[in-house]
């Protein structure tokens, strides 16, 4: 949490409100404590993911869409450092769907090797959705060689080394 928002909250309480319901707070340097609500949606959005994986009672699975929202994109190596590491100190499967280059840059290369790139395949006259893992992705080994997966992914080289090696028409 420090990490995540080094300028404002440090810590956690929870209380009963009013009517009895248990209330998150966020406590700041000072001590002083906010409700919940008065966070970014990114903290919250941060929060809720840690809570269902370092739960007391792990799920096998779990799916985050589009897991960069709400992330700054300097915060997003927070996300897959303590998913990962809880994923492989429980045991648990983790699926992430993202659009972010900075999510794919902060993910170690064992991990990395096992994403799996989603893209639209127009070849044969018709449009058909395919998954490949990046290991699978042609001369992507090479090229990472030389720039990083973010570089890759944003500048449109993925779909395109995709494009070319399921164009028939190409050599």
């Amino acid at each position: 949490m420090r990490e995540f928002t080094p300028a404002e909250f440090q810590d956690l309480d929870f209380e009963k409100d009013a009517t009895g319901r248990l209330t998150l707070l966020l406590v700041d340097q000072r001590g002083r404590k906010f409700l919940a609500d008065s966070a970014s949606d990114g903290t919250l959005r941060f929060l809720a993911i840690l809570a269902a994986v370092f739960g007391p009672s792990p799920a096998d699975l779990y799916f985050f869409e589009e897991i960069e929202n709400g992330v700054h994109p300097s915060r997003a190596h927070l996300l897959v450092d303590l998913i990962g590491q809880q994923a492989r100190a429980r045991g648990i499967k983790v699926i992430v769907s993202t659009h972010a280059p900075a999510l794919l840059s902060a993910m170690p290369p064992a991990d990395l090797a096992q994403a799996v790139y989603c893209y639209l395949d127009l070849g044969e006259g018709g449009q058909e959705t395919k998954l490949i893992t990046f290991h699978e992705i042609p001369h992507l080994e090479d090229r990472l060689a030389e720039v990083r997966v973010d570089a890759l992914f944003a500048d449109g080289w993925i779909e395109t080394a995709l494009s070319l090696a399921t164009d028939p028409t190409h050599p």
